[in-house]
């Protein structure tokens, strides 16, 4: 609640889309929106595919017996519907890569949200006007890529004080 308080040393805020909900807190503008991407499972027929396809701003990914196809952008805001028009321009584009998938049913879709900013680079170090407090988003499609570079960098940023070399690019001071 607003009337509480919790001490500690450090924060590290790593909230994704949710990131700019936080500025009041510190006094800071965070220029992290929310992304939405939707994504389809499809059936697939005789392990046809073995390895991930990037290709027309898609990617298909094997997953035991499915196909993951990924993922839209789109900017609108909290929204985690999935479409009909989101559907059907995955289906159309995967089938474009790989024509054999035409045969493929639709197993799942679904939708989530990824935090995004102006330049699609993550926000990373401390916040300005803070010692501790230590900032982690913003990395769009590629978080989980980042993870254990932004992790490692991140607690070495906390345990010595000292922003690594690595992630001053990406500070939040590119922004102001």
């Amino acid at each position: 609640s607003p009337d509480e308080s919790i001490n500690c040393k450090h924060i590290i805020l790593a909230t994704g889309a949710w990131s700019a909900l936080y500025e009041s807190w510190f006094s800071i503008t965070l220029p992290v929106s929310p992304q939405r991407g939707q994504m389809i499972s499809l059936q697939q027929l005789s392990q046809q595919l073995q390895h991930i396809i990037f290709g027309d701003a898609i990617y298909l990914a094997p997953r035991g017996n499915a196909i993951i196809v990924g993922a839209t952008k789109e900017d609108v805001g909290f929204d985690t519907q999935v479409t009909e028009e989101g559907i059907s321009w995955l289906y159309t584009t995967a089938i474009k890569l790989l024509p054999t998938l035409r045969q493929s049913a639709i197993q799942e879709s679904w939708a989530g949200l990824r935090p995004k900013t102006p330049d699609t680079r993550p926000i990373l170090g401390k916040a300005p006007g803070w010692e501790n407090v230590i900032l982690a988003t913003g990395h769009n499609s590629v978080g989980i890529l980042l993870s254990a570079i932004t992790g490692t960098t991140i607690v070495e940023l906390v345990v010595t004080g000292n922003t690594p070399e690595i992630i001053r690019p990406f500070a939040l001071e590119r922004f102001l």
